[in-house]
């Protein structure tokens, strides 16, 4: 019986936390394909916003916001990128290409270090010399691989 007590507060905890809500944008591009994303979309592609109502556990409505006012974005032609991600190596592979380089097992310049430990894992020894890094790897057929990464972890080719 001890036991419920303690386990019945932290549930009342867990369940008053409050939830964060986030913009949703649902992008339909000219092959009418819906990408749904937090970050916008292209200027080319349909924008529209999808607004999700979370009620917060128990029921309990207090005063909410006023709604944001709307804006026609179609009309927008340039594209300004805020909050971006910066890979530390001048984002020379963009996002779709760093993912198929790591399922192919395919080593690109501008890829980070972190990009080739996830594809390969733990280097078979490390070398470091001038501000370079070279990760020499070796798998059970005898293949050889050798990477150089600069003084900012990027591949070096």
């Amino acid at each position: 019986m001890n036991v419920l007590i303690p386990l019945a507060c932290c549930c009342a905890a867990i369940l008053s936390a409050p939830t964060h809500a986030t913009a949703i944008y649902r992008c339909v591009d000219s092959n009418g394909h819906a990408t749904f994303t937090t970050h916008g979309c292209s200027s080319s592609a349909g924008v529209s916003t999808i607004t999700a109502h979370n009620p917060s556990p128990g029921g309990y409505q207090g005063p909410l916001m006023p709604p944001a006012a709307s804006h026609d974005i179609s009309a927008i032609n340039t594209l300004t990128v805020v909050g971006g991600r910066d890979d530390g190596c001048g984002n020379t592979v963009t996002g779709r290409e760093r993912r198929e380089a790591l399922i192919r097992k395919d080593i690109r310049a501008g890829m980070t270090q972190r990009d080739i430990e996830s594809m390969l894992g733990r280097p078979n020894r490390i070398t470091a010399r001038n501000g370079k890094t070279r990760y020499d790897y070796q798998d059970r057929q005898g293949n050889k691989w050798q990477v150089t990464f600069d003084e900012n972890n990027c591949v070096l080719k």
